[in-house]
């Protein structure tokens, strides 16, 4: 009997022990899968603390993403392969994107992606596709490699949507610039704005002739092939209006004093209106024509950019001629040395300015060209800049 209690004592002593184990097993368990899911919950909070699930990833894929405002479009057309970065790791969102870009973009987007074309320019099958699915016409876009604009950008959308948007020719008074929009370009930003597809700038305008960015093309791309990311408009029973805000009178008036090795100036007329502003005006001048005449380099050979903000203040500066002039065009030290060995400045030429001027958030661009017109020989004694 004895024997038999001994026995029954060790059965339960090592119940008792397997039974220990088996808590602390389920213990130590237990403490892992809490410890692994508050380490996911933390990690959830993280990346969907804006946004979603996309500042983290796209943060950790480029280095130039962080806090800018388009981090959820990009994020979206990354998931779908329609856009990707540089070699560098950056994505340079607010960098100004081509028209056969933002085609390939486009193509890419809404169709299965293209082989690079061999023996041609690299963008020509996303061109022909596009010109196939009707977004371009032929011929519409010469050079295909200059930046695009926000009205072209329009244009190319409002004809790859799939509907008409409801009311549209109704949402003019939506946009302060509509009447500085091209004819040719207006119904097409009409219909992009009023699909809730590309907005305005926060001043209520469109800036229809302003370059688009790599940032905007993305997120008009999303709104476009994701109908639910887009936000309708309301209309407005009045025209929108901008705060009050000076409207320069710009002229490119030649030179017309001998000696003075000036050939033209950009002026704002109506100069004095800008006297004793409470808030000052800039002003930036970029050659449309020829590109490489916003390069400037000096005797010294330093060479600068000639796009450049400047303020409104020294428009009647007593050394400014001719009296409210924002640029003049040199004869001489016009561009780099290796541009003057095959371009050269002729009577005749015609010259097309693109002037942006900004108050505050306010910004505007105009438009201003004329032709060159030559007083004298400006170089009989600089041979070197003469053909």
């Amino acid at each position: 009997m004895y024997e038999d209690l001994e026995q029954k004592n060790e059965r339960m002593r090592y119940l008792k022990r397997i039974i220990s184990l088996i808590l602390v097993f389920c213990m130590i368990f237990s403490s892992v899968t809490i410890a692994e899911s508050l380490s996911t919950e933390e990690k959830r909070r993280e990346i969907v603390s804006r946004e979603g699930e996309t500042i983290v990833s796209i943060v950790e894929k480029f280095s130039d993403m962080k806090d800018h405002w388009s981090t959820q479009w990009v994020e979206k057309l990354l998931e779908k392969d329609v856009i990707s970065g540089y070699p560098d790791g950056t994505f340079k969102p607010d960098k100004a994107i081509n028209r056969a870009e933002f085609t390939k973009l486009l193509v890419v987007a809404l169709h299965d992606d293209s082989e690079v074309f061999e023996g041609g320019h690299w963008a020509k099958n996303y061109i022909e596709k596009a010109i196939q699915e009707g977004y371009i016409l032929e011929g519409e876009f010469k050079d295909v490699d200059k930046n695009i604009t926000r009205a072209e950008m329009a244009r190319m959308i409002a004809r790859a949507m799939e509907e008409e948007p409801e009311n549209w020719k109704a949402y003019k008074n939506n946009i302060a610039d509509y009447t500085n929009i091209k004819v040719e370009y207006r119904e097409y930003v009409l219909q992009v704005y009023a699909a809730g597809i590309v907005k305005g700038l926060p001043n209520g305008r469109f800036a229809p002739e302003k370059t688009a960015s790599r940032a905007e093309a993305s997120t008009m791309l999303v709104k476009l092939i994701e109908p639910d990311e887009r936000d309708i408009p309301e209309i407005m029973e009045e025209p929108v209006s901008e705060e009050d805000f000076i409207e320069p009178q710009l002229e490119l008036k030649n030179n017309d004093i001998l000696e003075n090795y000036i050939i033209h100036s950009i002026v704002v007329k109506n100069h004095e209106d800008y006297i004793g502003v409470e808030e000052d005006y800039q002003f930036k001048i970029e050659n449309i024509t020829y590109p490489k005449l916003n390069q400037r380099q000096f005797p010294n050979k330093e060479i600068k950019d000639r796009r450049f903000w400047r303020s409104g203040k020294g428009l009647n500066h007593p050394t400014v001629i001719p009296k409210g002039s924002i640029y003049d065009l040199p004869a001489f030290f016009y561009t780099t040395v290796e541009h003057e060995k095959n371009f050269h400045l002729k009577e005749g030429m015609k010259m097309k300015y693109k002037v942006t001027v900004k108050k505050g958030d306010i910004e505007k661009e105009y438009f201003v060209e004329g032709k060159l017109k030559f007083i004298m020989d400006y170089y009989k004694d600089y041979p070197q800049y003469k053909e």
